[in-house]
């Protein structure tokens, strides 16, 4: 299994949250579905199951045509922290994801140790354009490995989906 340190955990937040700080243009309109330009570079979304196991909050950033980072926030008695890396397929209103990352869950309490899963991403979003710019909802495959059951040398798979609402800016 994975192991981290909270020290080097803690260097994997900072670095991801750095990249909400990269270079923003301001926007006086919208974007638009059918500019050819990806004016959107930005997503926040609220994930029902997935990678944050229950719920989650996320944050994705395109880094460089059409992949991006995404890193999340949830709690479950622990606090979970689902980080992806992702690429589109597909047009801009219709777009397949397929993406790996992981799981961490760190423990409130000292005496228990940072679990980690594997996870995959394999979904379907759909982009749609409202008044107050761009917005997508998402339903997603997203398998869990790891030691689920709590036994020192058990790995398994748990089959896992979600669905996602949030807003491109």
């Amino acid at each position: 299994m994975l192991q981290i340190s909270r020290r080097n955990l803690v260097f994997l937040y900072l670095s991801l949250y750095g990249l909400t700080f990269l270079p923003i243009s301001a926007q006086t309109d919208p974007p638009q579905l059918n500019q050819k330009s990806n004016a959107a570079q930005n997503a926040f979304f609220l994930e029902a199951g997935g990678s944050g196991f229950w719920y989650s909050m996320n944050y994705e950033r395109v880094l460089f045509g059409r992949q991006a980072a995404r890193i999340g926030l949830t709690y479950l008695g622990s606090v979970g922290i689902p980080f992806l890396y992702n690429v589109f397929v597909g047009s801009q209103t219709h777009q397949l994801e397929l993406g790996l990352g992981v799981t961490f869950l760190i423990p409130i309490s000292t005496n228990e140790k940072i679990q980690s899963y594997a996870t995959g991403n394999l979904s379907y979003r759909w982009v749609f354009s409202t008044e107050t710019g761009l917005n997508f909802l998402r339903i997603s495959f997203t398998p869990l490995v790891g030691n689920l059951s709590g036994k020192s040398s058990d790995i398994s798979i748990l089959p896992w989906g979600g669905i996602s609402f949030g807003i491109l800016y």
